[in-house]
């Protein structure tokens, strides 16, 4: 019984890694042509054209099938706090790379705030690049407002997505916010929706991109939305969105602890 069992094991694991090994090709070759196409319409489409093409393409053809590989067992809460405003800065904490995939496949009509390194990366470097994302490079303070200016003044009304810490964490716990999501929140009066991503490292691991963990509960959770106002300034506003992702990261600690 034990060496039947034994069969179908490797079985089973030589099954996936081809399964992977084949969508990781047809991925390459599909985001490839995708990346070509935004390539070609750079100075035809706008940037918020090209924005939104990338992301429903990634959404349904990258984010929903990494999501589903990894079988791991998501749930969404308070979603309705994001249905109930238009543009906004989602300020999530940042925990594992399949956070991405988390935030393309659960937020409708996102854009990224990226730091300029995600150039060295094949078909992501292009995607952003030419697909509407905002990039920074957090070496050049100078650069990185402008970027960030350029980028808000031709599609001023998106959902900007920002793991607020700049880094994945490499201990479980929240490192310190960078202040950048909170000064456009200010700048542009741009509701703040605090959100809580819990289980994420637990399925990929920091520093990996193979070792996944199948079968791992994630929530994501989304909290009330912070109503920018004139005599907020960013250190209340980075204070109050910490003590809300921490309060739900609480609720979910199951998630968090092995």
């Amino acid at each position: 019984m034990k060496g039947f069992q034994l069969f179908f094991w490797r079985l089973s694991i030589l099954v996936r890694a081809v399964l992977l090994t084949t969508y990781i090709a047809w991925f390459h070759h599909w985001s490839q042509g995708a990346v070509r196409i935004l390539a070609r319409n750079r100075h035809v489409w706008s940037e918020k054209t090209r924005g939104r093409f990338i992301w429903r393409v990634a959404r349904r053809f990258w984010a929903q099938p990494i999501i589903n590989l990894t079988r791991a067992r998501v749930e969404v809460i308070g979603r309705e706090y994001l249905d109930d405003v238009g543009a906004c800065v989602i300020a999530a904490n940042h925990e594992s790379a399949f956070d991405v995939p988390l935030g393309v496949g659960i937020v409708e009509g996102g854009r990224f705030l990226v730091k300029r390194e995600i150039g060295r990366f094949p078909v992501f470097g292009g995607a952003a690049l030419h697909g509407g994302q905002i990039i920074v490079d957090r070496t050049n303070n100078a650069q990185a407002v402008a970027a960030i200016h350029a980028g808000m003044e031709a599609w001023p009304n998106a959902r900007l997505v920002i793991f607020v810490e700049g880094t994945r964490t490499r201990t479980g716990e929240m490192g310190p916010f960078k202040k950048g999501a909170f000064r456009i929140a200010l700048e542009h009066a741009l509701p703040i929706i605090p959100v809580a991503i819990s289980g994420a490292r637990r399925v990929l691991p920091p520093n990996s991109i193979v070792r996944i963990t199948p079968d791992v509960r994630v929530t994501v959770e989304f909290g009330k939305p912070i109503i920018v106002h004139e005599s907020d300034t960013v250190a209340s506003l980075m204070a109050e969105t910490r003590t809300q992702i921490e309060r739900m990261r609480a609720r979910h600690a199951s998630c968090v602890s092995p």
